[in-house]
């Protein structure tokens, strides 16, 4: 979901980098990524049960690959185990969501539950992409020189950042000139494109119900530039990210185009940044000025009798403020419940940031197991009262930890709301039933670990065994595929012949690889040497 009111805000206050994209355009990329999950999910509104799932899936992958040609790959990558943080938020929401359609385990299945990863329809959907890749390679016209990668949902990670891992692996080291466009409806792909700034021509395709929308990163990063100053998009992805995404809730009585708007004030006074580092770092004294929308920090440094440095950066006056936030809300009142239940922790939501941040940079979560345990962000004030107290030269340490991700055993456990039992393997069903939740972590993960992964069915073993990604080829040089199975086994589709397409292992991430961020500036008046596809000659050729 990312955040929320991203999308249209940066339409917004960005135009020139959004431009719509009718359902006859078409146009070339040198790599085409699709985050499969978000495409599952929208042709799954239209199914009627699971055989049709994969007919209408197909019929969806084949129309963005003719509206997105690919060049040299196509990298389809599904939601596998994620890191605890969105774990722990993909839980609430399925609570939520059950809550609502009071749903019920006999009444038939529910794709919004089912499509969780280690449950048998994600295995099933896994194989009929598998499928379909290989069924497209038999195509040598059309796709005869072009790799597909696939990352299944028993490869642990979201699809979104999974495809981050491929392009800092494979397109950012050698191929930084070449045209790469994402496909998803994530606002926060927009984010995390802005943390890979060495591709020159970067895209983000935004699939909606009527026209989708395509933004062009590096036009998006050269705005930014002009707006906050060069190399200046790591504060913006960070002040965007105090909304609120999947990992973390929003900080509260935050407003962001307020934020944005004192940022660009006292960037333009002090040339100061927010993001420091190598090591990842954030200069707190800036980071507390940025969010001080009232000039509390020299109101209770003052109270405090402490020294005037904190008022170093005077704060606008509240009227020179304008703008909504981009919720379209500001949340004061949630903010008196947060201050009034005490159920936040400040520096665990620094951490927090940090964590997030270091994660859209690497394509890789740093700690797999680290997540906010809070129902509420601290408040603004509680933030800087923080630092007033410890003083903004305080270490806050970034979670850094080579502890595996979760198994699909666990993930599937920690993610199915109790009502949702009968979609677990058998001998996890006792335990999803009885509400096995991730507040009591160490426990859950104790009983899971305790059956042994013999002792589960085969066809069970099958869908919860952890995977790797997958590199396809036209070939029958060793190491070929024989042949995928039929989808879902529906005899309405074809067996393929065997032998004609060779798949190998793909290298990815396995641990934090706490890469440095290395700001390119591109200018807008057109003197860059590299060859240039803009946002709006991207598509144009079929308008």
């Amino acid at each position: 979901m990312g955040i929320t009111g991203f999308q249209k805000w940066i339409r917004t206050t960005f135009p020139e980098a959004v431009d719509d994209v009718p359902k006859s355009a078409a146009d070339r990329f040198d790599y085409v990524c699709i985050d499969m999950n978000h495409v599952i999910h929208s042709v799954a509104n239209r199914s009627p049960d699971h055989r049709r799932l994969a007919i209408l899936l197909f019929a969806e992958l084949d129309r963005l690959l003719k509206t997105c040609w690919p060049l040299k790959a196509v990298i389809l990558a599904m939601d596998g185990p994620a890191p605890l943080a969105k774990v722990a938020t993909a839980r609430k929401r399925r609570e939520q969501y059950v809550s609502r359609k009071q749903y019920n385990s006999a009444s038939g299945h529910d794709y919004y539950l089912e499509f969780t990863p280690g449950t048998e329809i994600m295995h099933q959907l896994s194989n009929a992409i598998e499928y379909f890749i290989c069924q497209r390679l038999l195509n040598r016209s059309k796709f005869g020189k072009i790799d597909f990668i696939f990352s299944g949902s028993n490869v642990h990670g979201e699809g979104e950042i999974k495809i981050l891992d491929y392009l800092n692996l494979c397109v950012v080291p050698k191929d930084e000139n070449s045209s790469v466009v994402i496909i998803g409806g994530d606002s926060d792909i927009i984010l995390q494109a802005l943390c890979t700034p060495q591709i020159y021509n970067f895209f983000v395709f935004v699939r909606g119900g009527g026209t989708s929308s395509c933004v062009s990163v590096r036009l998006l990063g050269s705005l930014i530039d002009e707006l906050l100053g060069d190399n200046q998009r790591l504060d913006f992805v960070l002040l965007c990210l105090l909304s609120g995404n999947d990992y973390l809730p929003k900080l509260r009585g935050y407003n962001m185009s307020k934020a944005i708007k004192r940022y660009s004030r006292i960037r333009m006074r002090t040339k100061k940044s927010v993001i420091g580092g190598p090591p990842l770092g954030i200069n707190w004294e800036t980071f507390c000025h940025v969010i001080d929308k009232h000039n509390h920090m020299a109101k209770m440094a003052k109270a405090s009798r402490l020294s005037s440095s904190v008022n170093a950066f005077p704060s606008g006056s509240p009227h020179e403020e304008d703008g909504e936030d981009i919720d379209g809300f500001d949340d004061d009142e949630l903010e008196d419940e947060a201050v009034s239940t005490g159920n936040y922790d400040v520096e665990m939501y620094l951490k927090g940031l940090l964590w997030n941040m270091q994660m859209y940079i690497d394509g890789y979560p740093p700690d797999q197991l680290f997540y906010y345990r809070f129902k509420y962000a601290p408040p603004v004030d509680a933030v800087l009262e923080y630092f007033l107290e410890k003083g903004t030269s305080t270490q806050v340490n970034l979670p850094v930890s080579n502890r595996p991700a979760i198994t699909s055993q666990l993930a599937l456990t920690l993610m199915l709301p109790s009502a949702a039992w009968s979609l677990a393997p058998q001998l996890l069903q006792p335990l999803v039933k009885s509400g096995a939740s991730i507040s009591d972590f160490v426990e859950v993960k104790s009983r899971v670990r305790q059956i042994p992964f013999s002792k589960y069915e085969y066809k069970e073993r099958m869908r919860l065994r952890a995977g790797v990604a997958w590199r396809y080829r036209n070939g029958s040089k060793p190491g070929t595929f024989k042949r995928p199975t039929r989808p879902m086994n529906d005899k309405r589709f074809k067996g393929l012949p065997l032998g004609l397409t060779q798949r190998t292992p793909f290298q990815v991430t396995n641990s934090p690889p706490l890469r440095t961020w290395s700001g390119v500036s591109y200018s807008l008046n057109g003197s860059d040497t590299s060859e240039e596809k803009t946002v709006k000659n991207a598509f144009s050729k079929y308008r």
